[in-house]
């Protein structure tokens, strides 16, 4: 799979100007064995759900990191993303959808929206996810990457603190050490907080 495309991204993105993306990405064999891999070390570290580890072996991680990590896509680690931030370590990604327990068409809230790896796992998983994130920076890569590989989330650029309470009730909500410092506004009909 290669995604070769250039995006016209003024009428997704709340911007008055026009953005222009030209990227070039593939996802060939050696990618989807280095992936093949990491789902069995995932599964040796009692992950349990199948669906949770068939969505990981189907997203291209590699996609989410500069380039420079790509050899390391696939280890599971942290690795540093722009704004200060890191991309989950893939158990991290797989407990935290476990948690939230859903099922495909559940609307789920993403407090932290940060590479887009989460939220493009819970895509695959066909869960209806919204997700903000507070990094402009983060934002815009984000919504590039993920309306290039087909998913369709609804992503908003903004502070997750009060969440998005005009989609609740949600079925799950999932946020960050860095909301959690800060305490939870949140008093909506919800039934997994990861």
């Amino acid at each position: 799979m290669i995604f070769e495309n250039s995006h016209n991204l003024s009428t997704i993105l709340p911007n008055h100007f026009t953005i222009f993306l030209l990227v070039k990405r593939e996802d060939n064999y050696r990618h989807k064995g280095l992936r093949k891999q990491l789902v069995k070390e995932l599964r040796s570290q009692k992950i349990c759900s199948e669906k949770i580890l068939a969505a990981i072996a189907k997203v291209p991680r590699h996609f989410f990191l500069d380039s420079t990590f790509e050899q390391f896509a696939y280890t599971n680690k942290a690795f540093p993303i722009p704004a200060g931030q890191t991309i989950s370590q893939p158990q991290t990604v797989a407990q935290q959808s476990e948690l939230l327990n859903c099922s495909p068409g559940d609307k789920v809230l993403e407090i932290g929206t940060g590479s887009g790896y989460q939220c493009a796992v819970l895509c695959e998983l066909g869960m209806k996810v919204y997700s903000i994130e507070r990094q402009k920076e983060l934002h815009n890569m984000a919504v590039s990457l993920l309306v290039e590989m087909g998913y369709e989330p609804t992503l908003y650029y903004g502070d997750g603190y009060k969440g998005k309470e005009v989609f609740a009730p949600y079925k799950g909500i999932g946020f960050y050490p860095s909301y959690c410092s800060r305490g939870s506004p949140w008093k909506w009909n919800q039934t997994q907080i990861f």
